[in-house]
């Protein structure tokens, strides 16, 4: 599920090995166009069905 989509995904959840996270994707050094690198933070069950309700 990607909720910012900006010249590629911005941020969103994923599955990782099979576990819900969030992910965001990085800005480049200059801060001026995405990287290909996220950070994912893991997210419990209760918060991955109220955003999945949206």
């Amino acid at each position: 599920m990607v909720w910012d989509l900006y010249d590629g995904r911005g941020t969103g959840l994923a599955s990782v090995r099979g576990l819900p996270q969030y992910f965001a994707c990085q800005m480049t050094a200059g801060g001026d166009e995405y990287a290909q690198h996220f950070t994912l933070t893991p997210i419990n069950a209760t918060l991955l069905a109220l955003a999945t309700e949206q």
